[in-house]
């Protein structure tokens, strides 16, 4: 190694000599130098020059490090609270200069490109978009506002003294955007968030397991190593949007603020929320828990399930050794109240058990949601804290000053880069009378 910790070079290996240098030998001392190179230089890019010489060293391959290294970075991850996978987005704005951050100072600078006094208003919010653009690596549409800010800026009260009074929070969260987010859904209060991310980003999973073999005396057993595979996560764009009137466009106190950070919160929160069941995969949409291959599938005997039925989605997760967390159910308005209005075991002698629907907002001892975003006589259940849902840094923000000319109100548009993957499909099951898919 050098001074700085990289491995300078790879080991020489000695030429055969004489007759023994034959041209599988030679390609065979030229490929262990590719895999040494490859170690080499994978150590030296991501740190971890230790890990590659003991891979050199022990006969593995690129393929085997690069493994080993996404396991290690989906690990360290998972760790992380939400917290901090959010700041590792931010542009390193102060609490004080992301408080100071102004929506409707950007949108009127977006909306009037030609007003040189809006512009100069503008000039710290137009300065934070670059930055943010920068850290994301990617052009803003319009203008892209921080994570510092969504974190720590949106972590407002609604004022009690009036326009002039202060509207911001002293409890600043880390992550305020998504748990206000997740306060609006019954899904993002769910599922497994992660945030803050730049690139693509890929996590390693285990499709299949070693195997054990009896063996007799002086015998070997068959080897065999777990089937690994892995999960992407590539950014698939949300565009959702909110319209606001001449008159508000017109205001600069914190209540406007508020007034548009909340409709922003509510139409991002349920288009996130019915894309984690109902994203179709295609036209650039990530793939939903309905249009996954590989979960499970019960078909009901009516539009609304039955007690056996209910009882059936938890078994086949069961029965594929999926129940690896906390499951529950999430069902719509309707069907919560079939359920409170079904008994168990209709057909015996003497009613027992009691309804469908359980003392605590449960099903069949499970934890149940109420939704209306479900598409109606859908019933789904499984382990939400398998499904992936991950959110890139910025949120990029395009004012459409012509959509309401007539008005004179004006529409914002929001950007947001999100995906979403499971890691065990068989975690979950899906329920529906007429078109139950293929588990």
């Amino acid at each position: 190694m050098d001074e700085n910790g990289a491995i300078v070079s790879v080991i020489e290996i000695i030429e055969p000599a004489g007759n023994a240098s034959t041209a599988a030998q030679a390609r065979g001392v030229e490929a262990e130098r590719a895999r040494m190179r490859e170690l080499t230089e994978m150590g030296n890019a991501y740190g971890a020059n230790d890990l590659a010489l003991r891979f050199i060293s022990e006969g593995k391959t690129a393929e085997d490090m690069r493994r080993e290294l996404l396991g290690q970075f989906a690990a360290e991850r998972a760790k992380k609270p939400m917290a901090e996978q959010v700041k590792d987005a931010e542009i390193g704005l102060t609490n004080q200069e992301a408080r100071s951050f102004s929506l409707m100072r950007a949108v009127r600078a977006l909306a009037n490109p030609t007003n040189t006094a809006m512009q100069k208003d503008a000039a710290f919010e137009y300065e934070c978009s670059r930055a943010a653009a920068q850290k994301a690596g990617k052009e803003s549409r319009g203008l892209m506002i921080p994570a510092d800010v969504m974190n720590r800026a949106f972590s407002t009260t609604t004022p009690t003294g009036g326009p002039g009074a202060n509207a911001i929070a002293t409890n600043l969260l880390a992550d305020q955007f998504i748990e206000l987010l997740r306060n609006r859904t019954w899904a993002l209060k769910r599922i497994t968030m992660m945030g803050g991310l730049v690139g693509n980003v890929d996590i390693p999973r285990q499709n299949s397991a070693g195997q054990a073999y009896w063996v007799g005396e002086g015998g070997s057993p068959t080897e065999s190593e777990p089937g690994l595979d892995q999960i992407t996560f590539s950014p698939k764009t949300l565009a959702a949007y909110t319209d606001i009137t001449r008159r508000l466009m017109l205001q600069s106190t914190p209540d406007a603020e508020q007034l548009v950070r909340n409709d922003l919160l509510r139409v991002m929160g349920l288009a996130l929320d019915s894309a984690v069941l109902y994203a179709t995969g295609t036209d650039g949409q990530p793939t939903g828990l309905i249009n996954q291959t590989g979960i499970h599938a019960v078909k009901l005997a009516a539009e609304y399930p039955s007690y056996a039925e209910y009882v059936q989605m938890e078994t086949d997760i069961a029965a594929a050794n999926a129940d690896i967390g906390s499951m529950s159910y999430v069902v719509s308005a309707r069907a919560r109240g079939a359920a409170k209005t079904t008994l168990k075991f209709p057909t015996a002698a003497i009613a027992q058990g009691g309804t469908v629907w359980e003392p605590g907002n449960t099903i069949n001892g499970y934890q149940t949601d109420v939704t209306n975003q479900l598409t109606e006589g859908d019933t789904f259940f499984g382990v939400w804290s398998s499904f992936i849902m991950a959110m890139w840094s910025g949120l990029d923000m395009m004012v459409d000053p012509y959509a309401l000319s007539t008005s004179g109100g004006t529409r914002i548009i929001f950007f947001q880069d999100v995906d979403m993957n499971i890691r065990h499909k068989e975690a979950f099951t899906y329920a529906n009378a007429n078109a139950a898919p293929v588990a």
